[in-house]
């Protein structure tokens, strides 16, 4: 297990966000999303597996699908909750699917509005809403 890094000490590294999506458009659509408008990088995993593997290594923030293609993302959130990590459902599924101890994750229906997906994580992860402006003029 690596060394979680903290972004804010590190103004110049990009927060990292976790998608575990099996879908590949949806992935790339949310993977876009995550760099262009959070400036994050993103870490984008089609297992549960995988993403155990790298829970909490360096990750600022989760987006989880429910259904992925080994079985539900609940061990995965479960895993994150463990840790502190924030994490965010985006998927096809009804909340009503998720079991009691998920039911306040927040939670956004497919096909997802990316601005609502920027507004949710914002809220859940200060580092991604500050402004990445300065030190984008001090790496030119």
């Amino acid at each position: 297990m690596g060394t979680t890094i903290d972004p804010s000490r590190c103004p110049y590294m990009k927060p990292h966000v976790l998608i575990v999506e099996d879908d590949f458009l949806q992935a790339a659509n949310l993977a876009e999303v995550v760099q262009q408008d959070l400036d994050a990088q993103p870490l984008a995993v089609a297992s549960v597996s995988e993403a155990l593997k790298i829970i909490p290594d360096d990750i600022e923030l989760a987006i989880l699908d429910i259904e992925v293609m080994d079985g539900t993302s609940f061990p995965a959130a479960r895993k994150l909750m463990q840790n502190d990590i924030p994490f965010i459902f985006v998927s096809a599924n009804a909340r009503a699917s998720l079991p009691d101890d998920l039911k306040k994750v927040p939670f956004l229906s497919k096909p997802f509005v990316p601005g609502n997906l920027v507004r949710v994580s914002k809220a859940l992860m200060p580092a991604l809403a500050r402004d990445h402006d300065f030190e984008r003029k001090l790496q030119r």
